[in-house]
């Protein structure tokens, strides 16, 4: 168990099935899981799962190559957020979890502070990267092929989680 100040955080990253749900319900297009200012792409379905490299034997592999607006989106439905930089730093440094894969964090990025109250200090403004070892931040719209990322519920889930997702208390 993790204690920060209350709620779930996934252990594990978020997985290509996980995502394949998220994209084939057509919630990926739903504009009310987008953060403000983003705009839901027109095409996604088969199309995108193939950008992600989706396999089916593949499918519980953690799902990389999606944007930080799209890994959001996906946090909103699911009905949490993506972590902020100290709860992933305190998951980590709890060793329940390894470091092996960047991390999109839910802070901008500002190089005096993290968490909910970091704002961006300079265009362009970029998201906050976990465990990356090219920098620490990156643009949003960015969709490289190595960043996860994970799951934070606010409120503690009860009983099964819709999916099967993994949590631990916090």
């Amino acid at each position: 168990m993790i204690e920060l100040n209350s709620g779930a955080i996934s252990p594990v990253l978020v997985t290509k099935v996980e995502f394949a749900q998220f994209v084939r319900t057509d919630a990926y297009f739903c504009q009310d899981f987008w953060p403000l200012g983003a705009e839901p792409p027109e095409a996604g379905g088969d199309a995108l799962l193939r950008r992600l490299g989706f396999r089916w034997k593949d499918r519980e592999r953690p799902v990389t190559g999606v944007s930080w607006y799209e890994a959001t989106a996906y946090c909103k439905w699911r009905g949490g957020r993506l972590p902020y930089y100290p709860e992933w730093q305190k998951l980590v440094a709890s060793a329940l979890i390894g470091s092996a894969r960047p991390e999109w964090c839910s802070d901008w990025y500002n190089p005096h502070m993290t968490g909910p109250k970091a704002r961006p200090v300079s265009m362009p403004y970029e998201k906050r990267v976990a465990g990356w070892n090219r920098g620490d931040r990156a643009n949003p719209s960015y969709t490289g092929h190595s960043f996860g990322f994970r799951v934070v519920f606010d409120e503690p889930p009860c009983g099964d989680v819709e999916g099967g997702v993994r949590v631990l208390a916090f």
